[in-house]
């Protein structure tokens, strides 16, 4: 067992392997060569386009892939929910208002525009709250492996599906459902007995014709793995209880980004025909305001316990921006997105390196530096 603190110290955190997912959205494909950034923190050139670096060598070419399949996606997305009711009408508006990009200057500086529309439909907007939630269940999973060792309590991850005769065909109705047994299934005695802690999300999708709502649970338990199984088949009678499989403690980081996994990602990927435009106007008229995930038990406890400490914790100090790195080749002046940024950048700019690094500060620090421009 890894000897991590339990507290939320974000230095501290981003040293954990789980905060290692949280890398620049620009650096999230290694490449085979060393890990070094085309600049540094004072933007001073490291190394020159054509190296291995993932901000500039094949990293890019996958992150700008990304980039391009997002937005498609995000048009198609508020092309289906044109037409549908005020609920869908106003989660597009927010969507289409949600916007990054960077202004050039004649010298070469750039400065970020960035507004976020915060509707958890949103897969750029729900990166920031995710990253939020990674670091809150970190904390919460770190403390755990401490206080209730795995080699005492069984570690379980459970997914609860919904059974379509069982269950309505409209997509809101049978979240309600979804919801109701839910809730019902925490509070009968046999779950109770069995669990000492847990913590629950709801995802959806659609498999074949009809919705499909389910939920992923990770629960603590001094009951062995074949006790578990058996209470969860006996009291989850609403559909199917796939496998309880032994939730790893050496996966935990994995566990984090399974768990904080969004609607967007389903929402947000290129549409095929198990997410045709009535499916998503459906899923976001019935998602919109409905909570997604909860705990019971210890792991409850524990939330609430590191949650405070987060907020009585000091604000870390807020690095600099990066700066314009001198003797480089610069973009006309103007505004850049994201993509004209990378596709600037796959073709080997150093300058479009450093714009993409003021609009990756600017969209995680905002405007809260508080010492010199540089």
């Amino acid at each position: 067992m890894r000897a991590y603190p339990h507290n939320l110290s974000r230095q501290g955190f981003r040293r954990t392997r789980g905060a290692n997912i949280e890398r620049s959205e620009f650096r999230s494909t290694r490449s085979s060569g060393p890990a070094v950034s085309a600049l540094d923190t004072t933007g001073k050139v490291l190394n020159r386009p054509g190296s291995d670096s993932p901000e500039t060598g094949p990293g890019l070419v996958k992150e700008l892939e990304n980039e391009k399949s997002a937005q498609e996606a995000k048009a198609t997305l508020l092309l289906s929910l044109k037409g549908g009711d005020p609920i869908c009408a106003k989660e597009a508006a927010k969507i289409a208002s949600c916007r990054a990009y960077v202004s050039v200057g004649d010298t070469g500086q750039a400065e970020a525009r960035v507004r976020s529309c915060g509707s958890r439909f949103c897969v750029f907007c729900f990166r920031r709250e995710q990253r939020k939630k990674r670091l809150l269940l970190q904390s919460v999973f770190q403390r755990l492996n401490e206080e209730f060792s795995p080699k005492k309590y069984n570690y379980v991850f459970i997914t609860l599906t919904l059974a379509p005769e069982k269950t309505s065909r409209d997509c809101k109705e049978k979240l309600t459902q979804l919801r109701k047994h839910l809730t019902r299934f925490f509070n009968t005695r046999t779950i109770k007995r069995i669990n000492k802690g847990s913590y629950y999300r709801i995802e959806t999708g659609k498999k074949n014709s009809h919705y499909h709502h389910h939920v992923h649970i990770c629960l603590i338990s001094e009951s062995s793995r074949a006790a578990i199984d058996a209470a969860v088949k006996e009291t989850w009678l609403l559909g199917s209880v796939i496998k309880v499989k032994r939730w790893r403690v050496e996966e935990e980081g994995t566990l984090c980004a399974e768990m904080t996994k969004g609607l967007s990602g389903y929402l947000m990927k290129p549409l095929d025909s198990k997410l045709a435009p009535d499916a998503l106007r459906d899923i976001v008229s019935a998602f919109r305001s409905v909570k997604l995930n909860g705990s019971t038990g210890v792991i409850r406890k524990f939330m609430k316990d590191a949650r405070e400490q987060l907020q009585n914790e000091p604000k870390p100090e807020v690095p600099a921006p990066p700066t314009l790195p001198a003797d480089i080749e610069l973009l006309p002046a103007g505004n850049y997105d994201r993509i004209s940024l990378l596709e600037f950048a796959v073709k080997g700019s150093i300058h479009a390196v450093y714009c993409l690094r003021v609009l990756r500060h600017q969209s995680r620090y905002g405007v809260e530096f508080k010492g010199a421009s540089p």
